[in-house]
Formats: structure tokens, C-alpha cells, sequence
């Protein structure tokens, strides 16, 4: 049986290379900081062998996927396989902060109206290019986004998209496109799971930090709220849209 505890210490040499620090665990794996032998530092994410879900596979081949079209918002993938009967791993481009971090990070708690505006093209940008290689993200939201390092010329400025474990392929082989299933379990994040697919609450979010529903926990209340608004309700909408661009009540489809 694989060893689920197994973790990896700063200081630690892992294949090729030298571990630095962990920077996030999450319910199956790590994500650590490494440095390679030419001193670049990257990202490695592990995965329990054991774990009930392999999701670091999906993010794999979506990397590799990506990479062969050389699409502007995807990390690079470096290096990935099975390590011992530990963990299977993954060494991709190392990213800045997220999304959600930049934003709670103001005192504000949303962005400049530029920002937020420039953010939500590049955000958008990320998941057409995800589209054209064939898959659907379906758990998008802002902690799934992060911006480059400082030290890569421009690539600051650059949204990446991040965390494909919850991807599905949509199209097959032949490009045409799966039979949709019958039914399907939920997946994302309720917060900011849409009725329709489209990424409005997210980006009214970066706007004004406020979406009506932030506080809700109650799945049933919160899918209500978003009904009201799909229903044009013009109190759900004004709570929903003050302090945005006019425009921006155009994109809710009906």
C-alpha cells in the first residue's frame, strides 16, 4: 500500500532536484517550491498514489496539451511521472499569486476598474484556449487564475490558468463533439458556479468585491439568488451589478 503520510522536506533532494519549502497542500497532495540544477526554481505538485481521486493526471495531459499549441496562458509543463510507490508528480513553470490572494490583498477588497477589466479579457483568453484544445474547466474562479514573476519580462502582467483536476474533454478524438451525459454530479465551486456558462459573478467580484450571495452557505438559497438574477428580477440585478460598467449586465444570457 502506498505511504499517503509521505511529504517532503525543505532541503530534501527529489530526482533532479532540491526542495525548497511547501507552498499549499491540498486533500491528496503538496505543492512545493524546487530548485534545478541550472539554479531555476519551478513548481512540483504531488499526488498520493492512493488517493481516491487522481486528479494530477488530468492536469498532465492538459499541460501537455496546451504546450504543443504553446498557448500564452498555460504554464509549462517540465517533467512528470510516478515516484516510487509514494506519489505521482508533476514540475511545471513556477507562478506568482493568485487571483484571490491580489484581491484580498487590497484594502478594498476588489480591483482598480482597469485591472479588473484587463483581468477578466486575459481570464476569458485562458479558458478559449483551454476550449480549443478540447476541454471544459468547470470549477472556474479566481483562486484558479495566477499572475507571472517578476523576474520573466511581461510576465507579470500574464493571467495563467491553474488546476485542471476537475477538467472533462468534451470533443473526441476526431474533434467532434461527446454525447452530453444524462445527468452529472455537481462540480466547482458554488460561489461562483454559473446557471449558464459564463464567468460574470467572478468578474464582478474583481469589480466591486461584491457579489450578493458571498455570505450564503446554503446551496438551495444561493442557487435561488442566481435564479432571481437570470430572471432579471432589477433588485437582484442592482445588487448584483452597483459599481460596475453598464456592459457588463449585457453578457447574462437568458
Amino acid at each position: 500500500m502506498a505511504n499517503t503520510k509521505k511529504k517532503l522536506e525543505s532541503g530534501q533532494k527529489f530526482l533532479n532536484w532540491v526542495v525548497m519549502d511547501r507552498v499549499g497542500a491540498g486533500a491528496f497532495g503538496e505543492v512545493y517550491r524546487v530548485r534545478g540544477s541550472t539554479s531555476q526554481i519551478y513548481a512540483l505538485k504531488t499526488e498520493h498514489c492512493d488517493a481516491e481521486h487522481n486528479v494530477l493526471m488530468m492536469d498532465v495531459t492538459v499541460l501537455q496539451d496546451a504546450g504543443r499549441q504553446q498557448f500564452r496562458h498555460f504554464a509549462k509543463i517540465i517533467e512528470s511521472g510516478r515516484y516510487r510507490n509514494d506519489f505521482f508528480y508533476l514540475v511545471m513553470t513556477l507562478l506568482g499569486k493568485s487571483l484571490h490572494d491580489l484581491r484580498k490583498a487590497r484594502k478594498s477588497e476588489h480591483f482598480t476598474m482597469g485591472t479588473a477589466i484587463g483581468s477578466a479579457i486575459q481570464t476569458l483568453e485562458a479558458i478559449e484556449e483551454l476550449h480549443r484544445i478540447g476541454y471544459l474547466h468547470r470549477d472556474i474562479k479566481p483562486g484558479n487564475y495566477s499572475v507571472g514573476l517578476p523576474d520573466r519580462k511581461g510576465d507579470l502582467r500574464n493571467i495563467y490558468i491553474l488546476d485542471f483536476g476537475m477538467c472533462r474533454r468534451y470533443v473526441r478524438e476526431d474533434n467532434t463533439l461527446r454525447r452530453p451525459r444524462s445527468a452529472a454530479g455537481f462540480r466547482g465551486t458554488p460561489r461562483y458556479a454559473a446557471l449558464r456558462c459564463h464567468m460574470i459573478y467572478m468578474i464582478v467580484e474583481m469589480t466591486t468585491a461584491g457579489i450578493p450571495w458571498r455570505r450564503i452557505q446554503n446551496m438551495s438559497e444561493l442557487g435561488e439568488q442566481k435564479r432571481r438574477v437570470h430572471a432579471l428580477e432589477q433588485g437582484m440585478l442592482r445588487d448584483l451589478f452597483n459599481g460596475c460598467p453598464t456592459e457588463y449586465g449585457g453578457k447574462l444570457p437568458p
